[in-house]
């Protein structure tokens, strides 16, 4: 095109016309001067008057120059006179329906290429009829096809091409080369073919009336089969007498779709048994056409109510399908009637295709297909819940855009699922979120964190442990507890679950999970332990996943433990103390208390009356040895003690009742009847027996026995001297027995002769010298 004569055109026109144009009008009208009048209407001006006068200097520039475009060449077999429309000028019939002559430019344009009035048509323009509705009905399923202007629909009836080579040979004159070289054998079939009347090629005014296939099957270009459909053909221009307002409310459309195919259907409708129904289904992106069925794209023609087809994809995100009915006593009458909206549905297109990815910052980033224009829905779930669009399930931290999201605050350490639904608002201010969704699943694997325990006693149930920590924001918590410490350098690092096994931490010591939530702690309550560990260390472990662990400082608590066995043998003048020493235990403490004493305080050793520091220091005594416990008894409380850090750790106590011994010693001493001293010229003439009690010792039998021969064993092995019931105080001497003095020497004892006191009072001898005496006559 000479863009020189075009800008001079638009200028005086406009100059014409009255209208301003500026220099950056100029400038895009030039830019543009290949481009078609939709496209300059829809991307660059939104003023009619411009595009109008943009499309009037053209189709004058067009008018003188009457060759070919730079991208044709001059082909011999064009006939003459051929109509031929520079891409994107609108042609006169069109201009003149826009103009308002007669029916919109659509409704002209698509009559023109649907049929020429009059006679048969010739082979020029029935190639370009079959060209023309091939365009119609491909661009649904690939909008490269939209490419195709009428420009080369002309210029490839004109050259007779009919093979895919000749197509092929072709192709390079026109603008859109890439589609014609792509479908050129599809091509090839629609200009080969034989029509049968009706067939969806182009059939003229003669043919447009075929007649009436109920059921009848069309075939796409691929070889799929889809129906029942019958051929487009020829309709009388929409007159605009029985605009259906928004307001009524039309039957709904049922659409479904499966596997790339939809299956459409309806409520019929008839105003007799003898009329004939053709229908036509209309689609459009921008919603339901209501006022004429040229206004969106033929999807298809049929005297059913249910249909499918293969050709209807996603140019929006809602394809709005109408179904317009016309009535005849047959189906050429119903064609040339005046169509009415009968249904009206729509598609609500899915997205597909969802990819995750989590990046650096632990955030999901998800990616999806989507139709232009839709709106996603984006719900997260957990492991176990049931996936659905409600909204409770949409992530609090979400930025969306137009097919992308951020979820800025997952869960971590766990399986997510995120669905994926697209949404709109029909015009009809009806909110709708697809059926269908996409979904995929994804981990955010955040590194684990050493997690710190505290350890403390219960307080319920002596013995066992109470354990608390913080929980982490994500995993979870595992705790072990060994008898040995874990390896050194353990906790260093990450570890899988083999290797934590390998080191000691096995589901063997891996402690059951029953906790409870204490504020912002978890508390897991009395932990016990086997009885014959001396010592134990609670380990927690955090777990992202099998590998992804790690392991937090021990806590390790000493238990030693008490005594068992433990005997206690009395001696005259001290006690032995025997038990099996603890294992593990480096020292024994003997506690004592009063009678029948229960209750011991571990953490006091105030009370200590004996310790034994080794087992190898306790078999060499024989036991440990006891030399002041007191004679009214008391409660010992042996205690196992091991040392950690420099603090005593004690057992709970072994506790043994010791009834306590009273000690009575005697003692024989001369003396005189008138109570003076003895000397040498003073002997005496009598015995005094004194006895002394190391407790108080109210009203015991006693009795003194001599036997000239031994020592007395018993109160009756000898000569019965005397008996007294007596009341001693602790530590105080009390003369019991005088005796005269005899001739004979014999060894005088002293008996206790109460059975009842006979157990709890021990009579401590003197020394063997000072038990022979003349007692005996």
């Amino acid at each position: 095109m000479d863009r020189e004569r075009f800008v001079a055109s638009i200028r005086r026109l406009a100059e014409e016309r009255g209208s301003a144009l500026s220099p950056d009008d100029l400038t895009l009208a030039e830019l543009l001067a290949g481009a078609s009048v939709a496209g300059a209407r829809e991307v660059l001006w939104t003023d009619p008057g411009i595009v109008d006068l943009w499309s009037a200097a053209k189709r004058e520039v067009v008018a003188v120059d009457t060759s070919a475009p730079p991208t044709a060449v001059a082909d011999p077999r064009r006939a003459p006179g051929t109509h031929q429309v520079e891409p994107g000028v609108v042609a006169p019939e069109r201009e003149h329906a826009m103009a308002g002559g007669g029916g919109s430019a659509h409704q002209t344009e698509r009559s023109h290429m649907q049929g020429m009035s009059g006679g048969a048509p010739s082979g020029v323009d029935e190639r370009a009829s079959r060209l023309s509705q091939w365009r119609e009905d491909k661009v649904r399923q690939d909008s490269q096809v939209e490419a195709l202007s009428r420009w080369d629909i002309n210029t490839l009836a004109e050259s007779g091409a009919t093979t895919p080579e000749e197509l092929r040979e072709v192709a390079p004159r026109l603008n859109a080369a890439v589609v014609v070289e792509q479908y050129a054998d599809a091509i090839s079939k629609v200009l080969t073919a034989t029509d049968a009347g009706g067939s969806g090629v182009g059939a003229g005014v003669a043919a447009a009336a075929p007649a009436l296939h109920e059921g009848s099957v069309g075939g796409s270009d691929d070889g799929s089969v889809e129906g029942p459909w019958i051929g487009d053909g020829w309709f009388a221009p929409t007159d605009y007498s029985q605009i259906v307002s928004d307001d009524v409310v039309l039957p709904g459309l049922e659409c479904s779709v499966e596997g790339g195919r939809t299956r459409l259907r309806w409520p019929g409708t008839s105003d007799g048994a003898s009329e004939v129904v053709v229908y036509r289904v209309v689609e459009s992106p921008d919603g339901w056409v209501r006022v004429a069925p040229e206004d969106g794209s033929l999807v298809g023609v049929t005297t059913q109510t249910e249909v499918s087809t293969e050709h209807l994809g996603a140019r929006g995100a809602v394809s709005y399908l109408t179904v317009w009915a016309n009535l005849g006593s047959d189906e050429q009458s119903a064609r040339g009637a005046q169509g009415r909206v009968v249904a009206q549905g729509e598609i609500l297109w899915p997205v597909s295709d969802l990819e995750l990815r989590v990046t650096p910052a632990d955030t999901v980033v998800g990616t999806v297909t989507a139709a232009p224009g839709t709106k996603l829905r984006v719900v997260r779930f957990e492991p176990g819940e049931r996936i659905t669009s409600n909204p409770s399930h949409v992530p609090s931290d979400l930025s969306v855009a137009d097919s992308a999201f951020t979820d800025r605050r997952p869960p971590r350490a766990t399986d997510l699922t995120y669905a994926v639904y697209s949404e709109v608002v029909l015009p009809n201010g009806q909110p709708r979120t697809s059926e269908s969704y996409a979904s995929a699943t994804v981990r955010v694997d955040a590194a684990p964190q050493p997690v710190q325990l505290h350890v403390s006693g219960n307080q319920d149930t002596p013995g066992t442990w109470d354990l608390a920590w913080v929980p982490p924001d994500f995993g979870e918590v595992e705790v072990y507890l060994t008898d040995e410490p874990v390896p050194p350098g353990l906790g260093d690092g990450v570890l899988s679950r083999e290797a934590l096994e390998r080191n000691g931490l096995t589901s063997a010591n891996r402690l059951p999970k029953f906790t409870v939530t204490e504020g912002e702690r978890v508390v897991l309550k009395e932990c016990h332990v086997d009885q014959d560990w001396v010592r134990c260390y609670f380990t927690a472990v955090h777990v992202v996943g099998d590998r992804q662990l790690r392991v937090g400082p021990s806590v390790s608590q000493v238990r030693p433990a008490p005594p068992r066995h433990v005997q206690l043998s009395e001696r005259v003048d001290s006690q032995i103390l025997t038990f099996d020493w603890p294992r593990g235990v480096s020292m024994v403490e003997v506690h004592s208390g009063s009678r029948n004493q229960t209750a011991f305080d571990e953490t006091s050793a105030r009370d200590i009356i004996a310790t034994i520091d080794s087992p190898d220091t306790y078999l060499r005594l024989g036991g440990l040895l006891l030399t002041n416990l007191p004679a009214i008894g008391c409660t010992l409380h042996l205690v196992g003690v091991i040392y950690d850090g420099g603090r005593a750790i004690r057992s709970a106590p072994a506790t043994v009742d010791y009834p306590g011994l009273v000690r009575l010693r005697y003692h024989v001493r001369p003396a005189r009847a008138d109570g003076a001293p003895v000397t040498p010229t003073a002997p005496a003439d009598r015995l005094q027996v004194l006895l002394r009690s190391d407790a108080d010792l109210p009203q015991v039998h006693v009795a003194l026995v001599a036997n000239d021969r031994r020592l007395p064993l018993f109160p009756g092995d000898g000569a019965h001297l005397g008996a007294e019931l007596v009341s001693l105080a602790a530590g105080k001497a009390a003369t019991v027995f005088e005796l005269p003095l005899g001739t004979s020497p014999a060894f005088v004892r002293l008996f206790v002769i109460d059975k009842a006191q006979a157990d709890r009072v021990a009579v401590i001898d003197p020394q063997l010298s000072q038990m022979l005496h003349t007692v005996l006559r």
